[in-house]
Order: C-alpha cells, then structure tokens, then sequence
C-alpha cells in the first residue's frame, strides 16, 4: 500500500510542477529590421517631428518625443526647412494579440458506450492559460543635414508589451519609442 501511495504522489507532483514555470515576455522595443548608426553631425539642434498613424490607436508618440527631445537640448521647430535633422514615422499597427502562457493541466471523467474512466489532457485549457498583449510596429525615418548634405536612416521598430491594459501600453510605447530616438542621435 505504501508503494501505491508513494508512486501516487509522485506522479501528482510531476503532472503538477509545470504550472509553477511561468514564462515572461519580452517588452519594449524587441526588433528593429536595420541597424541605425547615425554617424553625422547636424548643423544645428533643430529638430521637426511628423508621425502618421495607421493604426487605430490614439498614440502621443509626437507630443512625448517632443518633450523628451527639447528636455535633452534640441529645439522643436515647425518647419523642415529650418531643421538640420527631421524625424518622421508611421505607426503602422497597434494590436491586441492573444497568448497562451504556460500549459495546464485539465483532469476529468469520461463516459461512452461500454468505455469509462478518468483523463488528463495538457495544454489543452483556454481558460486559464489566456491572456493579452500588445504588438506594434512603426517606421521610423531619421534625415541629418550635415555638412557634406543630407543622410537618411530608416529602421521598422517592432514593440511588444507584457500588459494587457491598452492605456499603459501605449503610454509604454511612446516611451520606449522617444528612449530610442534619443539613443540613435545622441550617436554622434
């Protein structure tokens, strides 16, 4: 009886233990498709900004840019023309993605026609093992009017967050996005 009731919880804490791992996502900026090296100097610290948005959602990607770059010493103007370096963009989608984390464990009872008896499926529960992310993905254009002409940098920057509230991770978005503009200018 002891050796029944050892291989008994054996076997329970193995069908168990993989509900402990919990795997985390990456957030941030997980992927640009080009490397940016901006290896020029601007005339001038006067900076236009001009995003687009594609998708549907209501990004303030400009307006934080904006702060962050005036807080590090560019001056924000409202004419290309007079701007040594200009910053354009597009975000082309923002969306809610569905993802599995972990498989669980689901336990039952079958009955059929002259078959009975008890089950275990893994990796099968919807249920418990949802939730939500978001993806998005924004082309990125950088032009430095140096003193040998104009050089363009174009990179897509793929952003993923590990929250489900669509708030926090545009908040998170336009963040992580001004942290890496200001990481390729302050380059040179």
């Amino acid at each position: 009886m002891k050796k029944y009731l050892i291989t008994l919880f054996a076997s329970f804490i193995i069908l168990f233990s993989g509900c402990a791992g919990k795997s985390s996502l990456n957030s941030g900026i997980i992927k640009e498709s080009e490397p940016v090296f901006i290896d020029s100097k601007a005339k001038n610290n006067k900076v236009y900004i001009k995003f687009s948005n594609s998708s549907e959602a209501q990004s303030n990607l400009a307006e934080v840019l904006a702060l962050n770059l005036s807080d590090s010493g560019y001056e924000i103007v409202a004419s290309e023309k007079v701007a040594s370096t200009a910053i354009k963009g597009n975000i082309n989608y923002f969306k809610k993605v569905a993802v599995r984390r972990g498989s669980y464990p689901n336990v039952g009872v079958g009955v059929g026609r002259g078959w009975s008896g008890v089950g275990v499926g893994v990796g099968v529960n919807d249920i418990f093992g949802k939730s939500y992310i978001y993806t998005a993905q924004l082309s990125l254009l950088i032009t430095v009017n140096d003193k040998t002409g104009i050089k363009n940098y174009k990179t897509l920057l793929d952003y993923q967050s590990d929250t489900s509230s669509l708030s926090s991770a545009l908040g998170e978005f336009d963040s992580k996005v001004s942290s890496q503009i200001l990481r390729y200018l302050s380059g040179y």
